[in-house]
């Protein structure tokens, strides 16, 4: 689904503007995100899209464990 979120580090840390989500910095921003959201099917579709992505790369569980790997697999080669 797409994501609208206050302008704060952590938000901003997950979501690329216009890419995956939106970031914004007041009700007002947040409501025009909202309605541009709700009125345009491909704009919704397109950035679900691309945040489901997202969080498929960089917040699930499989993701986890590569990283864990990976950090072994270094340690490993030194």
């Amino acid at each position: 689904k797409p994501v609208v979120g206050g302008d704060t580090d952590g938000i901003r840390a997950q979501i690329t503007d216009g890419v995956d989500g939106f970031v914004v910095d007041s009700v007002t921003a947040c409501a025009k995100r909202m309605e541009s959201l709700l009125s345009d099917a491909v704009l919704r579709e397109k950035i679900g899209t691309a945040a489901k992505e997202s969080v498929r790369k960089s917040y699930l569980f499989p993701r986890m464990i590569e990283d864990i790997i990976d950090l072994y697999v270094s340690l490993l080669e030194t």
